[in-house]
């Protein structure tokens, strides 16, 4: 044991004792450092991409053959009840092996096999932890890291409790992480409806009459007609989003021009990271002397992002529904909608898969893509009429509401779990438990 900085630093109790990680394990080591041939079929071959989900899709792995497998095995032989940790790339992400099919591992992930007093389920969330991510920042050369090395991993400080208060601490992480897992699964289900219930209202709408949905083409071709996009239904029309409303465009508005106070302002590149569909709050500002040259948005404002990475994601839009004074930066494109539009459907029909195609298809450019008013112009679009728009908005953004109140949720239990976890591998939550209940299972 060597004198160590994490009791200062996050203020763990004094009477802790603290070890490296090394002399807590048997064997810290990587995957095969060479590329192997893969095969149809045979023995698993893990790499990081294989271990960031909670299941490890054995559909969509690769694969080496068994005398190569029993090659790898010599110098590195992960088994059950052993962690792995990922080591380039996405970095930090442990593992904990609870199967018992035979498997080998590339360079990418590391191996780390404990000692009997080192429980693996505390090991795997004090890696989680903001005292792991600390010591790896710290001895870190640049601000970010993208690899790990074996020695850093092995130099790793952790605190050195009982197996039963190891165990403990695992068993309440586990709890918050089961919560997390569930709000996960329904934010999941509640997507895929989302997106199945998009592709039915943007393709056969609502009748009115009946507030239902429209049969199907194949069942009831007379509900239907022919137009360049395909059968649509008969009272929507075909609209060129030029005919649609006024292109403006937004003014650049520098860094240093952001500011606390102010009038609120929409940066492109928001557009793809901060809003959805819809834009319901600003968080960036100007100062309200600075506005002047800047170009002002109105309610229902239909805003595109002009530029981009990637031709798919190009032209990322969102509808503006604040009545409040609100300015668009630069590379945002502006479609001041006509009235006869309920524009608040455009915020979701915009972004729906058959425009985005058409968006993907009129970006321009290579390592920077562009789009311009022009090119959005020549959307072809089958539009339904303004009560159908209004009928078939409200139906998405109910529960488009439902998730948002999901990742709500569990941001909140996140949150809550980070704290929980702060406190209990620092010690500011005791822990408490029973010797005698866990006599015997250790």
């Amino acid at each position: 044991m060597k004198d160590n900085l994490i009791i200062d630093k996050f203020q763990l109790p004094q009477n802790w004792e603290i070890e490296t990680l090394e002399n807590l394990t048997t064997q810290i080591v990587d995957g095969t450092h060479h590329t192997p041939h893969y095969t149809n079929y045979g023995v698993p071959f893990l790499r990081v991409t294989d271990v960031q989900t909670k299941e490890i899709d054995r559909n969509n792995i690769k694969y080496i053959s068994k005398t190569e497998h029993k090659d790898l095995i010599k110098r590195c032989k992960p088994v059950n009840g052993d962690l792995l940790l990922s080591k380039n790339g996405t970095i930090g992400i442990p593992k904990v092996v609870d199967w018992n099919w035979e498997f080998s591992i590339f360079v990418s992930l590391a191996l780390i096999k404990l000692k009997p007093q080192l429980d693996v389920h505390f090991l795997a969330h004090f890696l989680k932890s903001d005292i792991t991510k600390w010591q790896i920042l710290r001895r870190a050369k640049q601000g970010t890291v993208t690899n790990l090395h074996l020695e850093e991993i092995r130099e790793v400080e952790i605190p050195k409790l009982s197996l039963i208060h190891q165990k403990k601490i695992a068993q309440i992480l586990s709890v918050c992480d089961a919560v997390i897992e569930k709000t996960e699964e329904a934010i999941a289900k509640y997507q895929a409806i989302k997106k199945g219930m998009m592709q039915d209202l943007f393709t056969r709408g609502i009748d009115i009459h009946t507030g239902k949905l429209r049969p199907k083409y194949k069942d009831a071709p007379e509900f239907y007609k022919e137009s360049e996009l395909g059968m649509i239904p008969k009272e929507w029309k075909m609209k060129r989003l030029e005919n649609c409303g006024m292109f403006s465009k937004g003014h650049n508005i520098p860094k240093y021009l952001l500011s606390s106070e102010g009038f609120g302002c929409i940066l492109y590149g928001q557009l793809y990271t901060k809003f959805d569909n819809t834009i319901l709050n600003v968080e960036s500002k100007v100062p309200k002397e600075t506005f002047k040259h800047l170009t002002s948005l109105k309610y229902g404002s239909i805003l595109f992002a002009g530029s981009g990475e990637t031709h798919k994601d190009i032209g990322k839009s969102a509808v503006f529904l604040i009545d409040e004074k609100t300015f668009a930066g630069g590379d945002i494109v502006i479609l001041e909608l006509y009235q006869e539009y309920f524009k608040p459907y455009f915020g979701y029909f915009l972004n729906f898969e058959h425009i985005q195609r058409q968006k993907s298809r009129l970006g321009q450019g290579s390592s920077v893509i562009h789009i311009y008013s022009n090119h959005l112009g020549g959307i072809n679009m089958s539009l339904p009429d303004k009560i159908e728009q209004e009928k078939i908005y409200n139906k998405i953004n109910l529960i488009d509401r439902q998730i948002k109140n999901e990742q709500s949720t569990l941001h909140k239990y996140q949150q809550i779990k980070t704290g929980l976890m702060h406190d209990l591998l620092t010690g500011k939550v005791e822990v408490t438990f029973n010797e005698e209940k866990y006599h015997g299972r250790i």
